[in-house]
């Protein structure tokens, strides 16, 4: 319900007695009864969980995935001292610690880490890993999908390492584990000249388990550091400038000692913060949407700058309707099976 209510805003909500009595035709409920079906559905489940797994259940949702998803509903309803209560009881958890480096976050070893909140773990011929088929480039053995811009390549500030842990560069080497040793990234590879790293993911050269693409890694979908930033925005925005600065500085700090802390840190520099830390993992668009629903952004003056340092789509221009636009059409297919019970969203 989350994904669906971030997507569509008001969508039907089927509950067990439906379930029961396979009444599925029903109408849509409003974003504010899907938000507080999510809420009464989380808080039960941060009762229930465990705070976290071990041995072969490592990596299962814990308590901290429940309240790690609360905080971003109450930041998305803009609940924003909810969402400091809750986020602050992950930050405050060593068994949700940030990992001791960022890196590690994006390599096998993140199975077992604290901060990956939420993850899709495969397993290698037996589940295969979209995200990282979809984002590594074809020649590599991948679908190349997704490919970042020159935009964000440059938002990244001189000794963040985050940059060479996020993005493959032209001239950037990797081992694809094909027993060739190291492989160039050439201009070839990505029609903007980058590709993420973060999810290229190879067996080891001479690796016992095989060789190319390594489907074992866990992709993750909520990090820690994803809530240290989001109860660092609520705090700017509830606070003022400042606020923030002490956990946007752990953030920083666990990437590199050589980034300078920030000092009075408002939205601008938490915009930038959220946008390095978490490049490629999902939060990007619905960031811009949230933000320029309370205008501390225009989203399509910040698409269209991107289009600009792009090589590829110059001549499109991003025309950006609110509030239309702020959510998906619903398709048309279910509202023909639904015999019209299921109204179109506004302006469609």
């Amino acid at each position: 319900y989350w994904r669906l209510m971030v997507i569509y805003g008001d969508v039907p909500i089927v509950t067990e007695e439906d379930y029961a009595k396979s009444n599925f035709n029903i109408p849509k409920s409003s974003i504010e009864e899907v938000r507080k079906q999510i809420e009464t559905d989380l808080l039960k489940a941060i009762d229930l969980l465990p705070e976290s797994y071990g041995g072969s259940d490592f990596g299962r949702v814990s308590k901290g995935t429940a309240l790690g998803l609360l905080t971003k509903l109450y930041m998305y309803w803009e609940k924003l001292p909810e969402a400091i209560t809750t986020g602050e009881k992950v930050i405050s958890n060593s068994k949700y610690a940030l990992a001791t480096t960022y890196q590690e976050n994006f390599t096998r070893a993140n199975k077992s880490s604290t901060e990956v909140l939420m993850s899709v773990q495969g397993l290698h011929n037996i589940l295969s890993n979209d995200y990282t088929i979809y984002y590594i480039p074809r020649a590599w053995g991948g679908y190349g999908f997704s490919q970042p811009l020159k935009g964000l390549a440059d938002e990244f500030e001189l000794n963040d390492p985050r940059k060479s842990a996020t993005l493959l560069s032209v001239g950037d080497k990797m081992d694809l584990g094909d027993g060739n040793g190291e492989t160039e990234f050439t201009s070839d590879l990505s029609s903007t000249g980058f590709s993420f790293r973060k999810y290229a993911v190879f067996f080891p050269a001479g690796s016992s388990e095989g060789n190319g693409v390594d489907h074992n890694y866990a992709v993750p979908l909520m990090r820690s550091s994803d809530i240290y930033l989001l109860v660092a925005e609520a705090k700017i925005r509830t606070q003022g400038a400042g606020a923030g600065d002490a956990l946007i500085n752990q953030v920083r700090r666990r990437a590199s000692i050589l980034l300078p802390p920030v000092v009075n840190a408002g939205m601008k520099e938490l915009i930038h913060e959220r946008r390095v830390e978490l490049a490629g993992e999902g939060e990007r668009h619905q960031d811009l949407m949230r933000w320029d629903k309370k205008n501390l952004v225009d989203i399509a003056a910040i698409y269209n700058l991107a289009k600009s340092k792009a090589p590829v789509d110059q001549g499109k221009t991003v025309t950006f309707v609110r509030p239309k636009h702020y959510y998906y059409p619903i398709p048309q297919v279910e509202i023909d099976k639904s015999n019209g019970v299921l109204k179109q969203n506004p302006n469609y």
